[in-house]
């Protein structure tokens, strides 16, 4: 599992730079609307989903590739989810021309009951995509949900979600599993810096020589290793 979690790790960071910036799903909290920045809650499900019982074409948007934008709600404490929407061009041949409408029903519904969410997930009042506001300025929650009832939150500024992240690190950073990540980090690019190299390709060996495993756990426990259930649960001193 880490092996195949670390190779998707190094595809991605290494075509990041190609990628479209994604639309993020919505989390209504405390009665107020927020991004969810690090993960996309139940999207394999969600995105098979439309895409298997065509409620969406959506091949024609780069920044919506799993085919549908989805609000879920805080509801008595529990993760609900309120909406989901999917996007159908009209007509094939005008990409502006573009219809949304809501897909969600009894079927969406016992999909996500019948799997529950276990995520630290951060929502955010601003968002990258949209540009409505600087980070700095933005107001942060980070939610542990567990069995998807919400068992942690935190309030925090800009500056204390950072500092927050860093502390969680060094704490995850001591734990077996983040141990082990790192082993087969550094294990998987060694054997693709010589690979590399008896290949002859000398640029991609040396993307693979500096490759920073620590820098790669640290940025991205938030984000892969939460979708993939390495890390999800906050840890405490």
């Amino acid at each position: 599992m880490l092996r195949y979690i670390f190779i998707l790790f190094f595809f991605t960071i290494n075509s990041f730079g190609y990628a479209t910036e994604q639309i993020k799903d919505q989390m209504i909290y405390n009665g107020k609307t927020y991004y969810i920045q690090n993960v996309f809650l139940n999207k394999t499900l969600l995105s098979n989903y439309v895409y298997e019982n065509f409620l969406t074409n959506n091949y024609f948007n780069t920044a919506l590739w799993r085919g549908y934008m989805a609000t879920y709600e805080i509801v008595n404490n529990k993760v609900v989810l309120e909406d989901i929407k999917s996007f159908k061009m009209k007509n094939s041949n005008d990409s502006n021309n573009i219809k949304s409408e809501t897909v969600i029903n009894n079927d969406i519904e016992k999909l996500i009951e019948n799997n529950p969410i276990n995520n630290v997930i951060i929502l955010s009042d601003t968002d990258d995509y949209y540009e409505e506001k600087s980070f700095e300025n933005g107001e942060y929650f980070v939610l542990e949900i567990e069995n998807s009832k919400v068992t942690k939150s935190f309030k925090f500024n800009y500056n204390q979600l950072v500092q927050f992240k860093r502390d969680q690190f060094k704490l995850f950073s001591k734990t077996k599993t983040a141990k082990n990540f790192l082993s087969e980090c550094k294990k998987d690019a060694e054997k693709q810096y010589q690979d590399s190299l008896e290949k002859g390709n000398k640029e991609l060996a040396s993307v693979y020589k500096k490759y920073d495993c620590k820098n790669i756990l640290e940025t991205d426990m938030f984000f892969y290793l939460n979708e993939n259930n390495i890390y999800r649960k906050i840890l405490n001193n």
